[in-house]
């Protein structure tokens, strides 16, 4: 029973002392058999399974007394509260069943709570809330005005003078997942922030979130800001609160645990991440299994059950094996259609998604019940009339169902396409009815709508159960809005090749005129197609221009000015010259060689990797029990140095697989790592907040810096190792000298943005910083900040590095990397290719400028720099330094006021918003010659121009203008076009006066120092494109008829016979390698033929490469548990290549795959050859253990557990492999099924990829 309190009369009123310690939410009862007998027996489980607690079971939440006291306490003082929490570590159910429950016993009648979880539309949803709450819908109706005043309108109108209003924002996370349309984004936040601004003691505020969506506050700094200060985490239960969590449900209907099980509970609950829904489904299917007659939960019970770890696992598949084959299909297809991908997470994630009723067909809805009947789903009725939303109970259930997890891993490209086009159609559904201009916005174009197209058009979806009414009908509205808008653009070309057509050839055939004209307009489509790429797909979109120009070429002898001009654009913007699929996980460190012709790579599997520029592994380096979050390497590319989530520190030489050194260096994960280019010094960050500083050979030439508590995120070091500079969570940026000492604290801690990113520019006198805010800023070595924050990206900047010539660039979680001028300006397109999945690591090549980069989608792309000479030749000869002339004020007029300075013969402009105008939302920019201001207005992105007077320059500019980064404006006298230049560019720009770009021309540069306008060389274009693509993976094995079309173009026109030759024999080699031989002879012979200086055997060739190819295959088979198939994969390989070399790693995969699928008897040959070609590799010698384990052979066994315990660093590992010692020493085998079933949702060897379901 709930303990009473004295009611109180408003919020300010509450006071609970104790915090936990005296203070209690619900009585306890003492644990004894002799207390419970005493009790009534009730035989319903206490007990939420993987539901959340709601305020109905207030009685029987125990274990989180500490923090409702604490949380009661802040809401009381606080006008908001923002709770923040893992997924799973009981955010939501610590509100609804802790702090909203005792706050209504304390306040009575005078409390009302209104609790939502934002959906499509959070004003709909508070309305919702507003009627569950009581109030009717004419009156809920006011919460359906889009605007920031709605929640303050809301409570001035509903709210009696007496009432304590709380609201409840809960999984506030969805407003980023959920809410596609920003600008009701917007507005809703704006709402929350003037409600916290403007109301009263009387109304309080709590957010519950996961915190890795932190982050997505950068682009509302205002609102960051605001609830900053009233961050409260939810953190791991402690053992004395989990067996409060544990026993007293139970107690409470009476019943008690059977000896030591509590403890064994306990043990397996602590330290194990997203734990406390598997411990209530646990504990909920523990009571509906065993007999509580005798009010006794047994031991033998829950081990049957496979324990926390193994019980909803095991519960999950016997549901499923009961069903029928085709409810099996149904039950796959509903569970796919409520995952998507997590936004948040640096990795490929896959997270819970809220679906419509309306999205399942009749046969799914069968299912619906009985999976929720069995709690794995559930189902909220939202008011009103509104259609059922159903979603997974839990996310645990995702990453506990290795089934679910291995259907994920087949469809997750296709689960992210139908769920993007679920979001989008029903977006366009709603819209239809307010607005059919705007609903026409919503609709699909370009690559995404060609995709989705292609992928309907085979029948793919059908594995997800097919695609609803709606979303058929969002793609033919889609497809018949492209073809209307192709059609007019036929119309245009058309018209003009009449007229040029008819002013050149008065008499031609009919037909050839109307087969130049098809040829045309299907060559302006193709045009149109390429540009629409380049903002989803450059790459494709450099492909499609590459082509196009090949067939103006071919069909009409002339390439026609679109062509030419998607192609400029198209190297402009495809800056990609090559991608790797690493596979190992998310990507967090790289590095590269000066000459840009090494690449190393670290991910969350554990392994580091060498590549060279062509996309080949040169090797592999194994060592890694945890998560590679940093790498860095030399400049020869020699030695690698990376560092892990355990914080140990390897290092590495390019040709040997072990490592030279390993040692723990920081007491948790090592954040950051930088190099000296000769490799001679190096310096680590931790999350221990220290900086420590290393020689070559990993000794210590330091003692440990350290100026807070705070979390390093990232280090930098100068050129000669002279000078570090650091950056950490809490703001603050530190430059230190090679013996440790502080030098200067560049930014203190109050500094408004958590520092994810540092560098050092090459002189090593200015320091860049990236973070939260999405912003670059540059700082002297005093501590003066250089420049105004310039935004590049639309969120967190993970990396940041120095070009040789001063220039910048950076890489974001939004998915792009950006270069930036020496002083902080942005420069041309951001460089698109990881998409969404975030960019976390960059390094550049110092004699190339080439880049590297590597993110959560699993790939590195090497990138083509832009060296300065390319893009400016004299703006950027002096830095601006920190001191300057205060200037000028100048008012625009009608508009605000802005402040201009010279420096160093540059002109700079800051707008007086903060201190004049604190309201306005826009950026001002200034032109070198300090002539032309321009202004840009976020809100509706309208640039304006203005003379040193004041005055404004035309119209304000509304289309594509705005989205440029031009440094100078020129105006015709008639005022009726513009030019537009920037430092990015060889090009310039005509515009008309509406803002649309009319004409894109070609600056170039002659001996006699005139510069001219040109339309452009299309030869000269298609050299770049071409050479930018030849190491690409594009070219090795073109499987599209675009890649062919533009391969076969470059061949003709560009590459000479050498050039072309080496391709046709990586072709010839790729083709052999997937098995084609023949295929392969015809490449390897054409490349004899055109180059006779290549002399190789072709058979002998096509048998080495279909033998590795051969050893990809057994080693992607293994992962997915075809053992059999594998191990004969790995025969037909040495039979055909008898003398092939097959690596220690190679072996090590069949062995350890092979045994934790069952198979250790038929794979214990594979682990004896990994043992002898790496025998002191203890990953090695830890695998063949396991395998010698299983097959019985126990004195093996014991002896490569002591060879790993004697080898590894990670003393969890190595107490777990000694007691497997001490079990093989008792006689007993403790990797029964259930041991390795919990190796492999381990993870064992850090992410190796076993995500598939073991022993099934």
């Amino acid at each position: 029973m709930s303990t009473t309190h004295q009611q109180v009369q408003t919020f300010r009123d509450i006071t609970i002392t104790g915090e936990g310690n005296t203070f209690t939410v619900n009585q306890i009862i003492q644990i004894t058999a002799s207390s419970v007998q005493n009790r009534s027996f009730n035989p319903i489980s206490p007990y939420r399974g993987l539901k959340r607690f709601e305020a109905r079971d207030k009685d029987l939440f125990f274990g989180r007394d500490q923090a409702i006291a604490s949380l009661i306490n802040a809401i009381a003082k606080n006008p908001l509260l923002l709770i923040l929490g893992a997924s799973g570590s009981g955010k939501s159910s610590l509100i609804r069943a802790g702090v909203l429950p005792q706050l209504s016993d304390r306040l009575g009648s005078k409390f009302r709570a209104f609790i939502f979880t934002p959906d499509l539309d959070p004003f709909k949803s508070l309305e919702s809330s507003l009627i569950v709450g009581g109030f009717s819908q004419d009156n809920a109706r006011i919460a359906l005005q889009y605007k920031p005043t709605t929640l303050l309108e809301t409570v001035d109108r509903l709210k009696q003078s007496n009432e304590q209003w709380l609201v409840f924002v809960d999984q506030f996370e969805e407003l980023f997942t959920r809410t596609s349309d920003l600008e009701k984004r917007k507005i809703f936040i704006e709402n929350l922030v003037n409600l916290v601004q403007n109301c009263d003691h009387s109304v309080k505020l709590i957010l519950a979130m996961r915190a890795d969506f932190l982050h997505r506050f950068s682009p509302y700094p205002k609102f960051g800001k605001l609830v900053e200060p009233y961050i409260h985490l939810v953190t791991d239960m402690h053992p004395d609160e989990l067996r409060l969590a544990i026993e007293q449900p139970a107690a409470q209907h009476g019943v008690i645990f059977e000896g030591e099980l509590v403890k064994e509970i306990v043990n397996d609950v602590i330290g194990q991440a997203a734990s406390l829904p598997l411990l209530e489904y646990t504990l909920d299917l523990l009571w509906q299994r065993d007999d509580i007659e005798d009010r006794t939960l047994n031991i033998k019970t829950y081990r049957e059950l496979g324990g926390v770890r193994g019980a909803l696992q095991k519960h999950v598949n016997e549901i499923y094996d009961g069903l029928s084959p085709d409810r099996r299909e149904a039950v796959k297809c509903i569970f796919l259609r409520l995952v998507k991908l997590d936004e948040a997470s640096k990795s490929l994630k896959f997270v819970s998604r809220r679906a419509e009723k309306s999205e399942f067909n009749k046969d799914e809805e069968l299912i619906l019940k009985t999976l929720v009947d069995a709690n794995l789903l559930v189902s909220n009725l939202e008011a009103g009339d509104r259609e059922a939303a159903i979603e997974i109970a839990h996310e645990t259930l995702i990453h506990s169902w290795d089934l679910l997890q291995h259907w994920i891993t087949e469809s997750q490209e296709l689960i992210h396409l139908r769920n993007r086009l679920s979001e989008d159609a029903k977006n366009w559904q709603n819209s239809q009815d307010e607005n059919k201009i705007e609903a026409e916005d919503e609709l699909w174009s370009g690559s995404k709508l060609q995709r989705v197209a292609e992928v309907r058009e085979r029948g793919e979806f059908k594995e997800l159960g097919g695609l609803s009414e709606i979303e058929n009908q969002f793609i033919d509205a889609s497809l018949q809005k492209r073809d209307r808008l192709l059609k007019q653009q036929v119309r245009r070309v058309t018209f003009l090749a009449l007229g040029a057509i008819a002013s050149t050839v008065l008499v031609s055939i009919a037909g050839l005129f109307a087969q130049r004209q098809s040829t045309i307009a299907q060559l302006g489509e193709k045009a149109a197609i390429s540009r629409n790429l380049l903002s989803f797909e450059p790459v494709d979109g450099l492909l499609l221009a590459i082509a196009s120009t090949g067939d103006s070429q071919q069909k009409l002898k002339e390439v026609l000015h679109p062509i030419k001009f998607s192609l400029l654009g198209a190297i402009e913007v495809a800056k990609e010259k090559n991608m790797i699929e690493t596979h190992q996980g998310t990507i967090f460190g790289v590095g590269i060689s000066e000459n840009g012709e090494l690449v190393a790579s670290g991910g969350t599997d554990g392994t580091v990797k060498l590549w060279n520029a062509k996309g080949e592994l040169i090797n592999e380096f194994r060592g890694h029990q945890f998560s590679i979050y940093s790498l860095a390497m030399s400049a020869d590319g020699e030695r690698i140095v990376s560092g892990d989530e355990s914080g140990i520190l390897y290092f590495w030489s390019r040709d040997r697989k072990l490592p030279i050194k390993q040692f723990k260096a920081h007491e948790e994960r090592i954040n950051s790592i930088s190099m000296t280019p000769d490799g001679n010094t190096i310096v680590t960050g931790g999350g221990d907040g220290t900086i420590k500083l290393w020689n070559r050979d990993g000794k210590a030439i330091a003692p440990p810096m350290k100026s807070s508590n705070y979390d390093v995120i990232s280090v930098a070091i100068t050129a000669d190792g002279g000078t570090i500079v650091s950056g950490n969570v809490g703001g603050s940026i530190h430059l230190w000298n090679r013996d440790g000492k502080l030098i200067q604290k560049v930014a203190s801690n109050n500094y408004e943005d958590i520092i994810f990113a540092v560098a050092i520019s090459p002189d090593g006198q200015i320091i860049a910083t990236g973070g939260w805010g999405g912003t670059i800023n540059l700082w002297n070595r005093e501590g003066d900040r250089i420049n105004e924050p310039q935004y590049g990206h639309q969120s967190s900047i993970y990396s940041i590095a120095f070009n040789p010539d001063g220039t910048i660039v950076s890489s974001s979680i939004d998915g792009t990397l950006r270069l930036w001028t020496s002083y902080g300006q942005p420069l041309g397109e951001p460089f698109r290719g990881h998409q969404e999945m975030g960019v976390n690591g960059l390094a550049i090549a110092a004699d190339t400028y080439t880049i590297v980069s590597g993110g959560g989608d699993g790939t590195i792309r090497i990138w083509e720099g832009v060296k300065t000479d390319q893009i400016d030749t004299e703006s950027k000869e002096e830095t601006p330094d920190s001191s300057f002339d205060e200037g000028e004020t100048i008012e625009l007029k009608d508009y605000g006021k802005v402040r201009l300075w010279q420096t160093n013969g540059q002109f700079n402009i800051q707008e007086l918003r903060q201190e004049e105008n604190p309201e306005t939302d826009w950026i001002a920019q200034i032109t070198p010659d300090g002539e032309t201001i321009i202004t840009r207005q976020i809100s509706d992105d309208t640039v304006r121009l203005w003379n040193r007077q004041g005055e404004p320059i035309g119209e304000p500019l509304r289309g594509y203008l705005q989205r440029e980064n031009f440094q100078w404006v020129a105006r015709s006298s008639d005022g009726q076009a513009f030019l537009t230049g920037g430092w990015d560019e060889r090009t310039v720009k005509l515009w008309n006066e509406n803002g649309e770009m009319v004409d894109r021309l070609v600056l170039n540069g002659s001996v006699d120092n005139i510069l001219e306008l040109w339309r452009g060389d299309w030869h000269k274009l298609l050299e770049v494109g071409c050479d930018r693509l030849y190491d690409s993976a594009v070219f090795k094995n073109p499987v599209t008829p675009t890649a062919e079309n533009a391969w076969n173009t470059c061949q003709r026109e560009v590459w000479t016979e050498k050039e072309l030759a080496q391709l046709l024999v990586e072709q010839g080699q790729a083709l052999a390698k997937s098995g084609d031989k023949e295929g392969a002879k015809a490449k390897f012979e054409v490349a004899k033929k055109r180059d006779p200086e290549i002399v190789f055997d072709t058979d002998k060739q096509i048998n080495l490469f279909l033998a590795k190819g051969l050893i990809e295959k057994a080693n992607t088979l293994v992962k997915k548990g075809e053992v059999k198939a594998a191990i004969a994969a790995y025969e037909q390989a040495r039979n055909i290549q008898p003398n092939l070399e097959i690596y220690a790693d190679d072996w090590h995969n069949i062995c350890f795959y092979g045994s934790l699928y069952g198979e250790a008897q038929a794979v214990i040959e594979a682990c004896d050859r990994a043992v002898d070609l790496s025998p002191e590799d203890g990953l090695i010698r830890d695998s063949r253990g396991i395998a010698r384990a299983i097959v019985g052979d126990k004195k093996g066994a014991i002896a490569d557990f002591e060879a790993f315990i004697g080898w590894s660093l990670d003393s969890n590992k190595k107490e777990q492999r000694q007691e497997w010692i001490d079990q093989l020493k008792a006689g007993h085998n403790p990797l029964n099924p259930q041991e390795l079933n919990m190796l492999a949702q381990q993870d064992l060897y850090g992410g190796s990829g076993l995500k598939f379901p073991i022993g099934r």
